[in-house]
């Protein structure tokens, strides 16, 4: 993320980026392995993060091996409409 932006804007990206990906559900969920009862994020969640994470900085450019694999029908329709609309707002 642009090391310029302040603070405000910086949240204000993550928390779009957040909305984009469907994953406000786990937004304030523990990542990586759970401990005690407390169930951590799912697969599908991590991959998602993953390629949030990367939106984020606004790149030029992705590289996706299989964005969708592992997702359900609709987190992967998502990722491709996303994608669609990335792709047509870098140009």
């Amino acid at each position: 993320m642009d090391k310029r932006l302040d603070k405000r804007a910086r949240i204000a990206r993550v928390e779009e980026v957040i909305l984009e990906m469907g994953l406000t559900g786990c937004a304030n969920s523990r990542i990586g392995l759970a401990h005690g009862t407390k169930k951590g994020i799912s697969g599908g969640e991590r991959k998602r993060l993953a390629f949030a994470s990367e939106a984020l900085t606004n790149p030029p450019i992705f590289f996706c091996d299989e964005p969708t694999s592992s997702l359900d029908t609709f987190m992967a329709q998502s990722i491709v409409q996303t994608l669609q609309v990335y792709s047509t707002s870098c140009v």
